[in-house]
């Protein structure tokens, strides 16, 4: 009667450990393309940034070189 027990049980934690193991390891492939995504739009918003950091400073070093002044807002 125990030995049945005790089989029973650990056939239920095989399971559960199988069940645990599974869903740790969709999280964890969901971890890392959350990371990639976050990567990609970092990126993107690096590039945004420096392109329009380079077009305001050409636009005034040809404010300045043509004695032509604006102001940005």
């Amino acid at each position: 009667m125990v030995n049945q027990f005790l089989a029973s049980e650990a056939t239920e934690a095989g399971s559960l450990f199988d069940d645990l193991q599974g869903s740790l390891s969709t999280q964890q492939g969901e971890l890392a393309f959350f990371a990639s995504e976050l990567r990609n739009v970092c990126a993107s918003t690096y590039v945004f940034v420096f392109s329009a950091l380079y077009i305001t400073i050409v636009i005034s070093f040809f404010c300045v070189q043509t004695d032509v002044f604006f102001i940005f807002f």
